[in-house]
């Protein structure tokens, strides 16, 4: 198994979890995981090629915020989703 799906494989492990500790449901749990990894992937490409201010620790920190962001969204969005909006898609 290429190491990039082992990864994947411990990301979808580690959102799912979070989503059955909290009780949100887990429609659409594959868009959410590439939410989280396309955003780590895009912060560790600019860091390496140097392209974020304050290097590592800095993308690490962007990382953790948008992390926060994300689940913050998703528990707003779960339980109080409204039928006939947006949120349907979840």
């Amino acid at each position: 198994m290429p190491e990039s799906a082992v990864c994947e494989n411990v990301v979808v492990d580690v959102i799912r979890r979070v989503f059955e500790s909290r009780s949100w449901p887990q429609d659409h749990l594959a868009e959410k995981v590439n939410i989280v990894w396309s955003t780590a992937h895009g912060l560790v490409t600019l860091t390496m090629a140097d392209r974020i201010i304050g290097g590592q620790s800095e993308a690490m920190h962007l990382l953790e915020q948008s992390i926060q962001d994300s689940l913050l969204a998703w528990e707003h969005a779960a339980p109080t989703s409204a039928p006939g909006t947006s949120s349907e898609r979840r």
